[in-house]
């Protein structure tokens, strides 16, 4: 299906995350803040990134532009946070490199439902 990189520092909703991609047929790894997510990403091939913005070590916005800066990267980035609140905030991610955005409070089925579609356009 896909081979997913989970960024947040949150380990409760990297778990429940973890159990909705498995269901769904995805592998993934988990990074517990943007440092490591750099350092998986750097190791690993990926079909798909999910970050969060306000993680430890560095931030989401890091993530994002290492990713893009340092490979030239077309992996579909999936920003999966709670600090996407306005127009600016949403242009800047855009700006970054980011692919899609969803907040935290929206379903985490609509996580599912945008890899499905990120992973097969990018394949």
């Amino acid at each position: 299906m896909g081979h997913i990189l989970l960024a947040d520092d949150h380990r409760f909703l990297l778990k429940a995350l973890s159990i909705l991609l498995s269901k769904e047929g995805f592998t993934f790894e988990t990074a517990n803040n943007g440092q490591e997510a750099i350092d998986l990403f750097e190791l690993s091939q990926f079909d798909a990134v999910i970050t969060d913005l306000n993680m430890p070590l560095k931030n989401g916005y890091d993530v994002i532009q290492h990713i893009r800066r340092n490979r030239l990267s077309e992996t579909p980035i999936i920003v999966f946070s709670s600090m996407i609140q306005d127009e600016a905030s949403i242009q800047n991610l855009e700006e970054a490199g980011a692919s899609l955005f969803l907040s935290k409070t929206d379903s985490p089925l609509g996580i599912v439902s945008a890899l499905h579609s990120l992973v097969q356009k990018a394949s």
